[in-house]
């Protein structure tokens, strides 16, 4: 498949039940700042060239067949706001370079496979103000600094995940958690 949409901003193919790969060629859309995916059949891997995209705002991939680890190149972004990658089945760790973006705001890795510790990185980032993390396996406690302090999160469903003391595992009723 070839892509060249030079002045192409907004690329919406929701709820269409798009399956196999998301063609590697979506790195040559470098207007793209929204990019809506959710709920078709995309496999495999999230192509690293998404991360390439230097004016992306807003990624979601979510409610799809992604099953491998969550690419590094994650970190590659550095204007995206809003990352929803909830209801795949990706594994492994969050990626540590995940932090490096100074302005994401909304945080979705809810119903997953996604395993360890809960970055660090996650308390210094300045601007997140929503996490879903719930339904996962992570590990070890829920950081209580940083941002973790003021955001709202949801946690549930993390079986081996200790909560501090005066920390809910609770669900927060967000309609983008959700």
């Amino acid at each position: 498949m070839q892509m060249s949409g030079a002045l192409l901003k907004t690329l919406m193919l929701s709820n269409n039940q798009i399956s196999g790969r998301i063609p590697f060629a979506i790195g040559n859309l470098h207007h793209l700042r929204y990019l809506e995916l959710e709920m078709n059949r995309f496999t495999r891997q999230v192509p690293d060239e998404i991360f390439n995209l230097q004016r992306l705002v807003e990624l979601n991939i979510s409610t799809n067949n992604f099953g491998r680890e969550i690419p590094a190149s994650i970190s590659g972004c550095s204007t995206l706001k809003s990352l929803d990658f909830s209801q795949n089945n990706f594994v492994g760790e969050i990626p540590r370079g995940i932090g490096k973006p100074e302005v994401i705001e909304l945080l979705n890795f809810s119903r997953n496979k996604l395993t360890g510790l809960i970055p660090v990185e996650f308390t210094y980032m300045a601007s997140l103000k929503t996490s879903n993390l719930s339904y996962n396996n992570f590990i070890g406690r829920i950081p209580t600094s940083g941002q973790f302090s003021s955001m709202i999160a949801s946690f549930d469903g993390n079986p081996h995940l200790g909560s501090p003391r005066n920390v809910s595992l609770t669900s927060y009723n967000h309609p983008r958690l959700v």
